[in-house]
């Protein structure tokens, strides 16, 4: 078995290292790397111990943009983070921060990293890696990890009860298409098991949604998990996939994704997370004033609103939104909002995605 790899994320300069500091504190059986700041300089503190070395140097062999980092000192805290690994007292093996050194040049912590999160020897260890919200994906995929939690500062320590289930609403029609758009591929993948692979680190358990000529077929993996639309529900759009996933999945948050967001990343999901909060039943993406209702984020309190909305004669899920207590995430760079529903576009995005 591999080990259990923990992300933590959040905006840069959110104090995600100060907040590990006073986690780690109590913690049993905890050690690894920190990067505070001293006087505007990051240095690798050492734990438990507490030793100071500085990560930057003005002769650094180590270069990303202008800053010049100590080859040496990452030497040898690469060293002290293996002997951790390897000490069966450690329970939980902390590492921050990954970023670019890691994730574009292949240096830093890049080779302890390939060794650890491949080590199939030591199963019983959890690994939490700082990383950049922007490189969460890139993170994941450079070293190949199928089985990754994100969490953010205020989701650290909820149960998993608490982290909401993932849906990929793959049941459209796809009329204009004039063929399935969740097997469309944009990014080597078909769209829902690239949408399913970015929901899948942000939630306790990941389901697609699916009609019933999709199920007849048989064209997902028997291994995945679906869920089949209603026959009571048919002919609502989207608003059928979510009523018959508000039945399954019983009083659960859900996170909803549409499987036709070729463009969407886990760093937009991330920032959907951030802001959940008690004071909000609903978390949404909102572009020039337009919510964006197929990727969002549903608390298990609305859902009774949603079943009275609905038996009330209403499908429009974009409508509910409005209506309901809902934190509007407002972007002005929406490219990762388009989606695609014409033969012709889904041919010049894949073209412009593959250039």
């Amino acid at each position: 078995m591999k080990p259990k790899i923990t992300i933590f994320s959040d905006a840069v300069g959110s104090g995600k290292t100060t907040f590990l500091q006073k986690e780690l504190e109590n913690l049993p059986g905890a050690a690894g790397v920190l990067s505070p700041k001293q006087n505007g300089k990051r240095f690798f503190q050492l734990i438990p111990s507490g030793e100071l070395l500085p990560m930057e140097s003005e002769n650094g062999s180590l270069l990303i943009g202008r800053f010049q980092f100590d080859a040496q000192n990452f030497q040898k805290v690469e060293k002290a983070l293996w002997d951790f690994w390897k000490d069966p007292s450690i329970k939980t093996l902390l590492i921050d921060e990954i970023g670019p050194l890691e994730i574009k040049k292949k240096q830093g912590f890049h080779e302890l990293l390939v060794r650890i999160c491949h080590d199939d020897h030591v199963s019983q260890k959890e690994i939490i890696v700082v990383v950049r919200d922007y490189y969460i994906q890139d993170f994941i995929r450079l070293y190949g990890l199928d089985d990754v939690r994100v969490k953010t500062k205020s989701e650290f320590y909820k149960s998993a009860s608490d982290r909401p289930i993932g849906v990929v609403l793959c049941g459209g029609k796809s009329k204009r298409m004039k063929t399935d758009k969740a097997f469309l591929q944009y990014n080597g993948l078909p769209q829902w098991e690239y949408v399913y692979n970015l929901l899948s680190p942000f939630c306790e358990k990941t389901f697609l949604s699916v009609n019933t000529e999709q199920l007849e077929t048989g064209m997902f993996p028997k291994h995945i998990e679906q869920i089949l639309d209603k026959d009571e529900y048919k002919e609502h759009g989207p608003m059928t996939g979510l009523m018959s996933v508000l039945e399954a999945v019983g009083n659960k948050p859900i996170f909803l994704i549409a499987c036709d967001y070729p463009l969407l990343r886990m760093e937009h999901l991330l920032e959907l997370i951030k802001h959940r909060s008690t004071e909000f039943d609903v978390v949404c993406y909102r572009n020039t004033g337009r919510a964006e209702p197929l990727i969002t984020l549903f608390e298990a309190p609305v859902f009774e609103q949603i079943q009275v909305f609905y038996k009330e004669g209403n499908d429009s899920i974009a409508t509910f939104i409005k209506q309901a207590k809902t934190c509007f995430v407002d972007v002005s760079e929406a490219d990762f909002l388009q989606n695609v529903n014409e033969p012709e576009a889904f041919q010049r995005l894949k073209k412009g995605i593959n250039d």
